[in-house]
């Protein structure tokens, strides 16, 4: 077999692998890359999350020797799911079509997991390479709550790591970071009534729009609503909104979600205060009744490196880039978790296209696929021959 056709069997055999994160199946893409991993020699270390849900930390050596600080190339293995509309191809098929791969996870991320992994095995031929300060970390979770990062920097910490990888979708470009990503649940109580006299209870559900009415236009009026110089415009969507419980009863409970992106961690916070003292005033103050609690559900800080950062001069170096041609991503990503809080420069660079992400008949080119395992390699052998520094 030839390593072009090793390299997409790899991918295919990852892809054909439910993964997706609901289901907590992300131990059938380890053990694939595991398997793979020991049969070239390099050392892999499982790190339970969870049962069933394991992180995988891949070495080229058991113990490596080094002083330079870490180069950490990272991946997650679950998906989102395949969703109910139908796609042209089983989202499991990871069937190949000329020079496209199609199904769930083909773009984000598992042709950068298969990269990076195909990468590691690669160095691991170059004589000293097991003493380079070089790993690979896959996790689990990254697409609901970065469970897998987090229980890494728990056990592990960040203190060696001198830059960040990450190979999520980003069309081969250079992307040096993304906005921040915050998740509430604002919970209304109201006071249920028969629906034939609804003026004898208090609405939730009304009250929970008259909440997204006041949030839509803070948005619209508050520092969150400018651009950020780098990271954009903060963007905000309620994603989820449930209540009621019978159709002739007034409900007493409701409840929406609300996906906020924002680029600025003090900008946020002003726009958060601004919401709650307008619900306090505007809602609560002129309603009998009406009540809101809050609930986090998820906060994920901003993540940005400098484009002149040694890490985005080399990766722009590799792929003919000139200075100013870098972008940023949209999503957010482990880096968050791993990088964000310590500030550690972070690439993201990866073959899959980002317009494709958790969207039906996701698919990736295998040219762009085999091109980043080069990319990979390339950054990752400079590195460990000392031609550049974190």
């Amino acid at each position: 077999m030839s390593y072009d056709a090793e390299a997409v069997q790899l991918l295919v055999d990852l892809v054909s692998l439910d993964s997706t994160n609901a289901h907590g199946t992300e131990n059938a893409v380890a053990q694939a890359v595991a398997y793979y991993c020991q049969s070239q020699g390099l050392n892999v270390r499982w790190q339970e999350v969870a049962p069933q849900r394991s992180n995988l930390i891949i070495t080229m050596g058991e113990n490596p020797r080094h002083t330079r600080p870490r180069l950490l190339f990272c991946g997650h293995m679950d998906t989102v799911p395949a969703g109910t509309t139908e796609w042209r191809r089983p989202p499991f098929s990871a069937e190949v079509v000329a020079d496209v791969l199609f199904g769930r996870g083909a773009s984000d991320m598992k042709s950068g997991v298969a990269a990076m992994t195909l990468m590691m095995a690669r160095l691991r031929e170059l004589p000293g390479a097991e003493n380079w300060p070089i790993a690979l970390l896959l996790t689990v979770g990254e697409e609901v709550d970065s469970i897998g990062a987090q229980k890494y920097v728990e056990a592990y910490g960040v203190h060696d790591i001198g830059g960040l990888v990450i190979g999520e979708p980003t069309n081969s470009q250079v992307a040096i970071g993304h906005k921040g990503a915050a998740w509430w649940e604002i919970r209304c109580f109201g006071r249920t009534a028969h629906a034939s006299t609804p003026s004898l209870g208090v609405n939730a559900i009304n009250e929970a729009l008259d909440a997204i009415e006041i949030l839509n236009r803070v948005a619209a009026s508050s520092v969150f609503s400018k651009n950020d110089s780098v990271l954009g415009k903060g963007t905000l969507a309620v994603t989820r909104i449930e209540g009621g419980i019978q159709t002739n009863v007034i409900p007493d409970e409701a409840f929406f979600h609300v996906d906020m992106r924002y680029g600025n961690a003090h900008a946020y916070a002003q726009f958060m205060a601004l919401w709650q003292q307008a619900l306090k005033h505007d809602l609560e103050g002129g309603n009998t009744g009406y009540r809101c609690e809050w609930r986090s559900l998820l906060n994920r800080a901003p993540l940005l490196t400098q484009p002149t950062n040694p890490l985005i001069k080399r990766a722009q170096e590799l792929v003919y880039a000139n200075a100013d041609q870098w972008r940023t991503v949209s999503y957010y990503t482990d880096g968050s978790v791993l990088a964000a809080p310590a500030q550690i420069p972070t690439l993201i660079y990866g073959p899959g296209d980002d317009t494709l992400a958790h969207r039906p008949n996701e698919s990736v080119s295998v040219s762009a696929y085999l091109s980043s395992i080069e990319f990979y390699y390339q950054l990752a052998r400079s590195y460990g021959l000392g031609q550049w520094q974190l």
